[in-house]
């Protein structure tokens, strides 16, 4: 770890630190108030100040001379600037480094990409070679639940679908750092990734979005595999994937799109967020409407009723984004159920029995 800046501010000690875990960490009074993943060499945190509400600090580093460079302010004030000595090592990214410097950079850079692809085949084996007797008992009686609604081949595409969906999950809650208890595979419900609580808003919403946005690839993947085989088990893989993974994004508490509109919002002291998540979901119930997807509109309204319901007592509870990370979190959301949703109405005039159901649900 490494100490970027240490000062007094109107009676309030401020900290700077540089995480191994390659964020950027700010603390008021011992007090964790911002976490932004680093920049190298310069940076912005918003954060709350006694007195002042939402202050900016800004700070550049200069790694010559070993120091941090800093200004903070309150809207246009200026409330304190000046330089701090930086105390610890600075990872070497700039140009003047060694050759030798930059051949050990790049050779710890492959082996760390070798030692995350074996992480991730590891986890994945362990995944499955941990399911005890509850998990494999969950497992079979979902597999023959939905055998028995529908058929065998749709089951398995429904379990596949799921477990991709979850294995998302998995893999942003090992990146956070966080104990994964285990994946459970519901009968007639779904399945659930289960790990420690987050402590911040960015891995709440990492988290959320993960199983959607694997999830959704693994259906693009199958939707590609179709155009190109003509495989109508890979059509219904593809149709039962996007269903469960749009459903997963309404955003409604505890889905997933819930609790990442929930992440945006309370990052946001007061009011202000929740009137700008409020606006967002309007122009999803508006889309929606327009192009008839009544679910859509129903659970979108319930999302923003949920919102106005939870009030802004829980900024507290976690660590918040920035209002970059706000903006950006907000756009991928709408970025990703647009794609889905595009990718339903295009499979929906394919003629395949059960290609046409994310649409339907959608239109329910």
């Amino acid at each position: 770890m490494t100490e970027l800046l240490n000062l007094e501010l109107e009676g309030h000690i401020l900290k700077l630190r540089r995480l191994q875990s390659s964020l950027d960490e700010l603390r008021l009074d011992d007090k964790v108030v911002s976490l932004n993943l680093r920049r190298e060499w310069h940076g912005v945190h918003a954060f709350h100040l006694p007195g002042h509400g939402t202050v900016t600090l800004e700070y550049s580093l200069d790694n010559t001379a070993r120091n941090c460079n800093y200004r903070i302010l309150s809207g246009q004030q200026v409330l304190a600037e000046g330089q701090s000595v930086i105390t610890g090592e600075l990872n070497p990214f700039n140009a003047t480094e060694s050759k030798s410097s930059s051949h050990n950079v790049e050779s710890k850079a492959t082996d760390a990409v070798k030692n995350h692809g074996i992480a991730l085949f590891g986890l994945f084996f362990k995944l499955i070679k941990s399911a005890g007797a509850l998990k494999a008992a969950l497992a079979g009686t979902a597999l023959a639940g939905w055998a028995w609604l529908f058929n065998l081949e749709v089951a398995i595409c429904i379990i596949a679908a799921l477990f991709i969906h979850e294995f998302g999950h998995v893999m942003a809650m090992r990146q956070c750092g966080l104990k994964v208890k285990g994946i459970y595979l519901i009968p007639f419900l779904g399945g659930a990734a289960v790990s420690e609580q987050a402590k911040t808003r960015w891995q709440d919403y990492k988290i959320s979005m993960a199983g959607p946005i694997v999830g959704g690839a693994g259906a693009v993947a199958g939707w590609l595999a179709w155009l190109l085989t003509g495989n109508q088990t890979l059509a219904i893989f593809a149709a039962v994937s996007l269903l469960l993974n749009i459903f997963n994004l309404l955003p409604i508490v505890p889905l997933d799109g819930g609790q990442a509109i929930k992440a945006i919002a309370y990052s946001k002291p007061g009011k202000l967020g929740h009137i700008i998540m409020l606006a967002l979901s309007a122009v999803l119930v508006a889309g929606a409407a327009a192009f008839g997807f009544t679910l859509l509109v129903f659970f979108g309204i319930l999302g923003a009723v949920d919102l106005l319901a939870s009030g802004s007592k829980e900024y507290q509870r976690q660590v918040p984004m920035n209002t970059y990370g706000m903006t950006v979190c907000a756009g991928l959301y709408f970025f990703v159920v647009s794609v889905l949703v595009a990718i339903s109405w295009a499979m929906a005039g394919s003629g395949i029995a059960g290609a046409n159901l994310p649409f339907v649900f959608l239109s329910s």
